[in-house]
Order: C-alpha cells, then sequence, then structure tokens
C-alpha cells in the first residue's frame, strides 16, 4: 500500500467510528467530525469526496425506513445535514484555489484523470467476461477456478497489470489524457455518459472484486458469518451501530466500483465489518472451552 492509501484508509475508519459514536450519544458535534474526518480522506482518494455527500444519506434513508428507529430519525436528518456541511468545508479551501488557478475544482487533477482512466477501460468487458469475472475475482483460488470452468480468453484480459489487460489499456488511457490535459469532465462525457448502461453493467463485477478485504479465504468465512452476527445483535443501538458501519462500508464500496478499478486495498471498512463477523462467531466455541477450562458449567 502506498502512504496515501494507509491515510485515506485511517481516515474512513476513524470517520466512521465517530459516526458510530454521534449516533450513541446523539451528538451532532460527533457527526460533524466524522463528515470532517471522510472530508481529509477524499484529500487522498477520490470516492471518499463523493461519501461525504452518499453516506449520510444511506444512513437516513436506513433510519427513517426501519420503523425501529424512528425516535433516530430527526437525529439522522440533522447530523446528517452537519456530516455533509462540514465534510464540504473540508473540501472546499483546496477545490477553491484549483478553481481559480486552474479552472478545475477537483482536488487532484492527476490521481482523479488516473483512477477514472483505468475504471472506465473496463467498460468495454463483454457480458461473457462479466461473468467470468464473478469467478475470476474470488479471494485465494480465484484465477484457478475460472481457470477451470471458463474459456481462458475470457479472463485473458481480467489479470493485473499484464500487457493487454483492462488495467493496463486505462493507465495507457490516463498517460493520454494527462498528457493532452484531458479534464474529468471531459473523461466522464466521452467514456461514461455516453454509454452509462455499460458503465453501470460492469459495476457489479468491480464490487465484487473489492469486496475482500484481505483477498484470502478468510473474507468469505466474514461474509458467510455476517447474517449470523446481524441476527445476534438484539440491542437497538449495538444493531444501529454496526448498521452505521455497515452502510458506510458498503458505500464506500459501490462508490470504489464506479470510480476505480476497485483493488481490495481500497475498502478497509469491509475488512472491519468481516473481522467483527469473524470474531462473533469465535466467541461461541471460546466461551465454552473456557467454561470447560475453568470447571464452569458451559
Amino acid at each position: 500500500l502506498t502512504r496515501a492509501d494507509n491515510i485515506q484508509n485511517l481516515l474512513l475508519i476513524g470517520g466512521i467510528y465517530l459516526a458510530i459514536l454521534a449516533f450513541r450519544r446523539r451528538s451532532v458535534v460527533w457527526y460533524a467530525a466524522s463528515g470532517a474526518a471522510i472530508g481529509l480522506a477524499g484529500y487522498f482518494h477520490t470516492p471518499a469526496q463523493y461519501l461525504v455527500i452518499a453516506g449520510p444519506l444511506v444512513i437516513a434513508a436506513i433510519v427513517c425506513l426501519r420503523q425501529r428507529y424512528r425516535n433516530f430519525r430527526p437525529f439522522a436528518v440533522s447530523g446528517g445535514f452537519a456530516f455533509a456541511l462540514s465534510g464540504l468545508a473540508v473540501l472546499a479551501p483546496w477545490a477553491m484555489r484549483n478553481w481559480a488557478e486552474f479552472g478545475d475544482p477537483v482536488l487532484s487533477i492527476h490521481d482523479q484523470v488516473f483512477m477514472i482512466a483505468t475504471r472506465v477501460a473496463y467498460n468495454a468487458m463483454t457480458f461473457q467476461e462479466i461473468g467470468a469475472a464473478f469467478l475470476h475475482w474470488l479471494p485465494t483460488s480465484g484465477n484457478k477456478i475460472s481457470g477451470l470452468l471458463v474459456s481462458p480468453e475470457l479472463t485473458a484480459k481480467l489479470r493485473g497489470d499484464e500487457p493487454g489487460t483492462y488495467y493496463t489499456q486505462g493507465v495507457q488511457l490516463a498517460f493520454k489524457s494527462l498528457a493532452e490535459e484531458s479534464s474529468l469532465a471531459r473523461l466522464w462525457t466521452n467514456y461514461v455518459a455516453e454509454d452509462l448502461f455499460r458503465h453501470l453493467a460492469v459495476t457489479p463485477a468491480l464490487v465484487w472484486r473489492g469486496l475482500w478485504g484481505t483477498h484470502g479465504f478468510m473474507g468469505i468465512v466474514g461474509l458467510a458469518l455476517l447474517p449470523l452476527l446481524v441476527r445476534s445483535l438484539q440491542s437497538t443501538d449495538t444493531r444501529l451501530s454496526f448498521l452505521v458501519l455497515l452502510a458506510m462500508a458498503l458505500t464506500t464500496l459501490v462508490l470504489n466500483g464506479l470510480m476505480t478499478p476497485n483493488f481490495y486495498w481500497f475498502n478497509a471498512p469491509m475488512l472491519v465489518v468481516m473481522a467483527l463477523s469473524i470474531g462473533h462467531a469465535l466467541q461461541v466455541p471460546l466461551v465454552w472451552l473456557g467454561g470447560r477450562f475453568s470447571g464452569a458449567p458451559a
């Protein structure tokens, strides 16, 4: 991981923790602090800028649609505004400076053009390749499984930075766009807006790619055990706290799928979700073993 990846992951996880703390204490101040942390993450990773708006909207939707959280609805709305305003306030100074200097408000033209260019290259995927990607991008042995079940031609362009892959094509497009000083808006217009259906059709496969926080077998275990964790959370506050974490993690995952090639290290919040899922499942045998060895009744 680069230093920027580490910083943005730390800020994302810290911001999500502050959002959870805000709901537990019903504190608009803590929710605003959460938005500021996510806004800071936006300086290091493009999709976090959009999480400033999308995050509180998704959380407010969950709270407002579930009857059991009706007492939290006013806070979800007022706190959501505080979150968004705080995050935008953090992002605004650099965006205004870039608008004045370069006529473009994006925070880092190079990074954003590079991310979008490498992402839109995947829009050339065929529907057969999209299907093969769900096998090929499984953690640990996905390439071996897809090698047994699908034609090698369908996965040849799905690999990493090998010649001819979609990622390599995206890198070439990025350097070309930067050399021509193409704006971020032009990339969106030429490669996304002109074929929005294709962009959206490819996104689920890229979301799937970014889902596996460790890129290993434990990611599958964590995902499989997630329903067990959700069902076990009986307290309203505890369940809502976890839903805030899950909502922010999933929103980050989808934004990365829309705007980046969505490598797994972009999605540290999902790693936290899966770690909690596995940790909860391990409690049952550990408590049983503790009782056996201490002599207490199981």
